[in-house]
């Protein structure tokens, strides 16, 4: 048989990610998702499906990216690479029952300069879009960068976004109290609905920053059109 690195690189994919491909948990919750469209999440849970067959690629480039993030800071010159992947878990114990936000840090590191040592947290975000049109970070970034900014205890915050060419831009961030507590009643809306099995507004198809994750990613469109023919209410 002549070699084939398509086959061999899809069983890399294979072995590497689909034992990460465990049902959700309710009441554990990822910041990442949180910014997104809550009805996509809730489906999530409800009627778990397998990834699409391009997701694991897009993990796979992730993954590369930001160990090359991390490769580059930890040589470069007045940068000092403190952690990478550093785990987040916070609790909010005012919900009845309680639910946890859960996390990892892609890249914590400490930039030394002359005057002071300063914590710089740095989230990495691939894209494929012109940065010349991007004007701001993505709002469920932003969202997701509050508790990682409260839980490292970080003096500055940054939100990188690379595309495959290796072009970069980074937005600095800082923590915002209202996007902290926006998250956590996104958190709370996510988890009684869950409990409740009623699902949440479908944010992909009302929200306009939103719009796309509805046309070109959700992997339930049909389910929610069917949601919402049916008046809002789950199939049996």
């Amino acid at each position: 048989m002549d070699f084939d690195f398509g086959r061999a690189f899809k069983a890399y994919l294979d072995a590497t990610y689909g034992s990460e491909n465990k049902t959700p948990t309710v009441g554990r919750y990822w910041p990442s998702q949180l910014g997104y469209c809550l009805r996509r999440q809730w489906f999530r849970f409800r009627k778990p499906k397998p990834p699409r067959p391009d997701s694991y690629r897009y993990f796979e480039r992730g993954n590369m990216f930001h160990e090359w993030v991390s490769y580059v800071l930890s040589r470069a010159p007045g940068f000092r690479l403190l952690s990478s992947e550093r785990s987040l878990s916070i609790v909010d114990y005012q919900s009845d029952p309680p639910f946890v936000l859960d996390g990892r840090l892609d890249d914590f590191l400490l930039v030394e300069d002359q005057e002071a040592s300063r914590r710089i947290l740095i989230e990495v975000k691939t894209t494929e879009r012109s940065l010349s049109k991007l004007e701001k970070p993505d709002r469920p970034h932003l969202l997701q960068v509050q508790p990682y900014i409260l839980s490292a205890h970080a003096d500055e915050a940054y939100i990188l976004y690379l595309r495959p060419n290796l072009e970069s831009k980074t937005f600095r961030v800082e923590y915002d109290p209202v996007l902290m507590e926006e998250l956590m009643q996104r958190g709370k809306t996510l988890d009684a609905c869950l409990r409740m099995g009623v699902p949440p507004v479908a944010e992909g198809k009302r929200d306009p920053d939103l719009r796309w994750e509805c046309e070109k990613r959700c992997e339930y469109r049909a389910e929610c059109d069917a949601l919402e023919l049916s008046g809002g209410l789950e199939e049996a």
